[in-house]
C-alpha cells in the first residue's frame, strides 16, 4: 500500500510574476487511502430536537476505471450521503467534508495565502439526487466551505475552482464568517465537501465518485521585504469602489502612512448641506512601522478645519483604534481595522486602483 508521502505530492518552488514574488506548494492525491483522509458531517440547520433533520454518510475507496487513459484501474473515492426526512418546506442539508490530513499550510510559518486553486475528476453515481461539490478547509474548529458546482454527469469529469481568495470561503450558514489567509492565520487543513440539499420531507440520498484531487496554494514568504516605495499607490476594495486608502511607505523614517476617504456609517439628514463634497464624506488618517510583509499602524481623527485655511487650527485626536495591512503580494493585500471609539471592527481586501508602480515593487522586493 502506498503511504501517503508518496500519494501525496508535496512541491515547493518560488515563482516570480508581475504580481510579486510568491511560493507555490502542490499537493495531490489519486489514490484515496483511507489513513489519509478525515471525514466531518455537518447538517445545516443542526439537530436540536424540533425535527431538523440528521444525515449519516459512508466514504470508502473502490476500484474504478481511472480518469487517467494511462492507467487501466486506479483507487477512486466513493462518497453517500443522506439527507433523513423533514419537515417538508425546511431547506435542509447534509454536507460531508473529506479532509486531506497533510494537505496543510500554516499562514503564520509558511506564509500568507493569496490564493487557492482545487481541482478533482467527479461523477455521479446511483439514481439519486444530484449533489453540489464544494472546496473546502479547516482552520482551528471552524469548517468553510467555497461556491460549489453541481455533479450531475454519470461520467468522469473534471472541476476545476480557481483563483479562490479567503473571501471566496465561509462557514456554512455563516456568509460574513471567512478564514484567515493572513500572516496571522492558524493552520489550514484543506479538502472537499459533498453537499445534498432538498425542502422536501422525503429522505433524499446521493452517491458520487471522486478522483485525482489536486491543490494548488499560491502564498507569500515571511517577511519578504515586500513593503518598500513599491506600495505607494491608491488602493480600494472592488465592492466598495467610490472610496479607499492613499498608502505610502517611507523607508528611511521605517513607517507607513495611509489616509483613508470614506462616508459615515450612515447617512446624514436630507436636509444637511455642505459647500464643498457632501455631509457624508469622512476621512481618517493612520501611521505606524512594519516589518516584513505587515504594517500596525495607529488611526486619527482630524477635526475643525476649514477649506484651505490656517484659522482655526485643525485638531488631531489621541489614536482611535488600528489598523493592520498585510501584503500577499505586489497587487494584493489585507487590511484589518479595529475602532473601538466608534464600535467599529472589520476586514478589507485590497487591491491597486492601477498596476503601474507594480513593476517597482517587484523589482525593490527583489532587492530585499
Amino acid at each position: 500500500m502506498k503511504t501517503f508521502a508518496v500519494a501525496l505530492a508535496v512541491i515547493l518552488f518560488l515563482v516570480s510574476s508581475p504580481s510579486g514574488r510568491a511560493a507555490t506548494s502542490v499537493f495531490s492525491d489519486a489514490d484515496f487511502e483511507e489513513v489519509d483522509w478525515e471525514e466531518e458531517l455537518m447538517v445545516r440547520p443542526p439537530p436540536d430536537g424540533d425535527g431538523n433533520g440528521t444525515g449519516n454518510f459512508a466514504a470508502f475507496r473502490d476500484l474504478d476505471p481511472n480518469p487517467d487513459p494511462d492507467e487501466e484501474e486506479d483507487t477512486y473515492r466513493q462518497v453517500y450521503v443522506v439527507r433523513d426526512p423533514d419537515v417538508a418546506g425546511m431547506d435542509v442539508s447534509t454536507r460531508l467534508f473529506s479532509l486531506a490530513r497533510e494537505a496543510r499550510h500554516d499562514p503564520s510559518t509558511d506564509g500568507a495565502i493569496s490564493s487557492v486553486d482545487i481541482s478533482l475528476w467527479g461523477l455521479h453515481l446511483a439514481n439519486g439526487a444530484v449533489g453540489m461539490l464544494e472546496p473546502a478547509l479547516l482552520q482551528g474548529d471552524k469548517l468553510y466551505v467555497a461556491a460549489g458546482l453541481q455533479l450531475p454527469e454519470l461520467a468522469w469529469t473534471r472541476k476545476e475552482f480557481l483563483a479562490l481568495g479567503e473571501s471566496h470561503f465561509s462557514e456554512p450558514g455563516l456568509p460574513d464568517s471567512h478564514p484567515d489567509f493572513s500572516n496571522s492565520g492558524s493552520e489550514i487543513t484543506f479538502g472537499f465537501a459533498y453537499l445534498v440539499s432538498a425542502t422536501t420531507s422525503a429522505a433524499v440520498e446521493s452517491t458520487a465518485g471522486f478522483d485525482d484531487w489536486r491543490l494548488v496554494v499560491t502564498h507569500g514568504g515571511i517577511g519578504t521585504g515586500i513593503i518598500t516605495a513599491g506600495i505607494n499607490d491608491a488602493w480600494f476594495e472592488e465592492a466598495t469602489s467610490g472610496q479607499g486608502f492613499f498608502i505610502t511607505a517611507l523607508p528611511d523614517a521605517g513607517i507607513v502612512f495611509l489616509a483613508w476617504f470614506t462616508y459615515d456609517t450612515q447617512r446624514p439628514p436630507a436636509n444637511a448641506t455642505a459647500v464643498i463634497g457632501e455631509p457624508g464624506h469622512r476621512w481618517l488618517t493612520a501611521q505606524g512601522s512594519y516589518a516584513g510583509d505587515t504594517a500596525v499602524l495607529d488611526v486619527y481623527e482630524t477635526t475643525g478645519g476649514v477649506f484651505d485655511s490656517a484659522q482655526p487650527v485643525p485638531q488631531t485626536s489621541n489614536p482611535i483604534g488600528t489598523i493592520v495591512i498585510t501584503w500577499q503580494d505586489c497587487l494584493h493585500a489585507t487590511l484589518d481595522y479595529d475602532l473601538p471609539a466608534h464600535g467599529l471592527e472589520g476586514r478589507i481586501e485590497l487591491v491597486r486602483i492601477a498596476a503601474d508602480n507594480a513593476a517597482l515593487c517587484v523589482a525593490l522586493t527583489e532587492e530585499h
